[in-house]
């Protein structure tokens, strides 16, 4: 599969990283914040869901999920995070530039992914090539019957 956006060309493998995903057991972080979003992932927009499928990813296989802030008084929370899929970078560079800017993807509205060869706790099953999908989510909302810690 390719993706294009900006100025950014990325190709995907789309069925060795569905071959990855069917391994790798859930993510099993259990703090506040990560309980959430596996929660909340069941409410993503179809929009979502279909793009995680379509590059063959199981979007509660992630390898790292970060809850960074609540807003709306605790209501809602934003999220960082990165799945690994096989596939490279053809064009443009990665998500994370020099400037501090972030190249991104917008799937929808509060919903984008950008995509680096930098691999943050690699895998033992990840072979090459391959990627980084960073995720930026914000106004998740915060389904937990508890607190929002955060």
């Amino acid at each position: 599969m390719l993706l294009e956006y900006s100025n950014i060309k990325v190709e995907i493998d789309t069925e060795k990283t569905r071959e990855l995903h069917d391994m790798i057991m859930t993510y099993d972080c259990d703090c506040a914040g990560c309980r959430n979003y596996m929660r909340a992932v069941d409410s993503f927009p179809g929009e979502v869901i279909e793009f995680f499928t379509s590059l063959g990813l199981d979007v509660k296989k992630a390898v790292e999920i970060i809850p960074w802030f609540a807003e709306n008084e605790g209501k809602a929370m934003n999220y960082g995070g990165f799945y690994h899929l096989y596939g490279r970078i053809i064009s443009g560079g990665e998500c994370w530039k020099e400037n501090g800017e972030v190249s991104v993807y917008e799937i929808t509205d509060g919903y984008s992914v950008g995509f680096t060869e930098d691999i943050s706790l690699r895998e033992e099953e990840l072979g090459e090539p391959a990627l980084q999908m960073e995720i930026f989510f914000h106004g998740i909302p915060w389904l937990l019957d508890e607190e929002n810690p955060y």
